[in-house]
């Protein structure tokens, strides 16, 4: 049943770091996320060896009590990612992409 709140499984969990290293991952053209919310502690988390890796991102970002779209825009802008985002009203996205050396 749906709707059985009774039921429990578990579930073995693995950060992006984790996953990456687990399966040596040495690249990420597109990290695309969608995950209600919990995209500042997936983010916010990531050693620079982790995002020297990752060349672009695109995400719908969520306003928490504690976030919001523009916290992450700057945020990514500080780890050396040009930025595009769209705000709304509790959503957003954005759009990030590896600075080019010159």
């Amino acid at each position: 049943k749906l709707n059985d709140t009774n039921r429990r499984a578990k579930v073995r969990v693995v950060g992006l770091e984790g996953f990456m290293r687990d399966h040596a991952i040495p690249h990420v053209d597109l990290l695309k996320l969608d995950c209600e919310g919990a995209e500042y502690g997936i983010l916010f988390t990531l050693s620079d060896e982790v995002y020297a890796r990752i060349s672009n991102i695109a995400m719908e970002t969520h306003d928490t009590e504690e976030y919001t779209t523009l916290d992450m825009v700057d945020f990514l802008r500080s780890k050396g990612y040009e930025v595009d985002f769209e705000e709304r009203r509790i959503t957003g996205h954005v759009w990030a992409r590896r600075k080019k050396p010159v």
